[in-house]
C-alpha cells in the first residue's frame, strides 16, 4: 500500500482528499475504527472536522465511512479543498488521525462517543441494514455493541496500533504539485507538533521519501481508472465513483 497516491484531474477546482486504514476484520478492530471515525469526523465539532474548519475554510464535504469485505475492514476520512490548500490540509487531517494514536482523546470524549455509538445501536434491530437506515454508520459496519469494557486505556493502545503510520495511505485527487511538497509540510508540522504525533508524522514522512515518486502527471489514467485506484488505496477494495 503506498503512502501517497496523487491523480491529476480534469475540471474543477477543486481536489478530493482521502485517508485509508486498513486492518483485519477481527477482535475489537471494526469496533475501534468506528469510535476513531466518530471521535474525528461524526458532527461538525468532531475533531478532524473541527480542525479543517480552523485551518482551512474552504475544506468541505468531510465525512468518514468503515467498510468490511470479508477479513478486512477499512477506515476511510474523505473531504474537499482548494487545490492551493492541499498540503496543509492534508497535513492537518494525518496530524488528528495520529493524534488518537497518540492517545490525545480525553476519557470524557471518549465516553460520551461511545455512549452515543451504544445508543444508535440500540436504537435498531441490531443488523447492519437497520443501522444504517436510522442513519447512524455504514452499511458495513458491524452491528454489535460497544463493550462495556472499552476503557481509554484500552482505546489508545489498539488506536496505537490500527492508526500506525505504516497502515495510512493517502489518495490526493485533483493534484496540483508533487509528493516532495507534501512531505515537506508533513515534517514542518511535525517540529511544532507534540512528540507522540511528531513521531508519528516523521515515520509518515520517512514512507512517502522511501517510495518514491509517484507521477501527478501524465499517464495516469482516464477517470474511471482513478476512481477505482482510489478506492483501492485508500483501502477500499470497490469503486463507489459512477
Amino acid at each position: 500500500m503506498r503512502p501517497l497516491t496523487l491523480r491529476r484531474r480534469t475540471g474543477g477546482g477543486g481536489c478530493v482528499v482521502m485517508l485509508g486504514v486498513r486492518a483485519t476484520a477481527r477482535d475489537d478492530a471494526p469496533l475501534i475504527l468506528e469510535i476513531a471515525r466518530r471521535l474525528l469526523v461524526a458532527t461538525a465539532s468532531s475533531r478532524l472536522s473541527r480542525a479543517l474548519r480552523d485551518a482551512s475554510a474552504l475544506a468541505y464535504s468531510v465525512h468518514g465511512e468503515l467498510w468490511q469485505d470479508g477479513g478486512v475492514c477499512s477506515l476511510r476520512l474523505r473531504f474537499e479543498v482548494a487545490q492551493a490548500l492541499v498540503a496543509p490540509a492534508a497535513v492537518t487531517a494525518l496530524g488528528e488521525l495520529f493524534g488518537l494514536a497518540a492517545g490525545e482523546v480525553d476519557a470524557d470524549d471518549l465516553r460520551s462517543t461511545v455512549e452515543a455509538y451504544r445508543r444508535d445501536s440500540a436504537a435498531t434491530t441490531g443488523s447492519p441494514a437497520a443501522v444504517a437506515a436510522a442513519g447512524a454508520v455504514s452499511p458495513a459496519v458491524p452491528a454489535e455493541h460497544p463493550p462495556e469494557g472499552l476503557t481509554p486505556d484500552r482505546f489508545r493502545a489498539r488506536a496505537a496500533e490500527l492508526l500506525a503510520p505504516e497502515r495510512v495511505a493517502v489518495v490526493v485527487d485533483g493534484a496540483l504539485h508533487g509528493p516532495e511538497e507534501i512531505r515537506r509540510a508533513v515534517t514542518a508540522a511535525a517540529r511544532r507538533d507534540p512528540p507522540g504525533r511528531a513521531d508519528a508524522l516523521l515515520a509518515y514522512a520517512r514512507r512517502v521519501a522511501a517510495s518514491g515518486t509517484e507521477s501527478s502527471g501524465d499517464g495516469i489514467g482516464d477517470d474511471g481508472d482513478v476512481g477505482q485506484e482510489e478506492e483501492i488505496d485508500a483501502g477500499r477494495t470497490t469503486s463507489s465513483r459512477s
